[in-house]
């Protein structure tokens, strides 16, 4: 089973407009056609115990941004 990455609805209402946004990944995400990848990463699964996993693509992404901001694993984590 996989994490649900969507914040909650009501948390959203509640935010101002473009909290949460960074114009840089989403520059990054609209340049780079995901598909291919997410095909490569589609089979993998979470395993049957423990905490819900991310989505596959999700940790692709996080290591290939990882460098750039030069974050530890705890530090990625804790910004998803």
């Amino acid at each position: 089973m996989h994490r649900s990455t969507q914040p909650p609805e009501l948390i959203d209402a509640r935010l101002p407009p473009r909290v949460g946004h960074n114009a840089r990944l989403e520059r990054l995400t609209d340049l780079i056609d995901w598909t291919p990848i997410e095909d490569l990463v589609a089979d993998l699964h979470a395993a049957p115990v423990g905490r819900p996993s991310y989505p596959p693509l999700l940790m692709v992404k996080v290591l290939l941004l990882q460098p750039s901001y030069q974050a530890s694993d705890p530090a990625m984590e804790e910004a998803l």
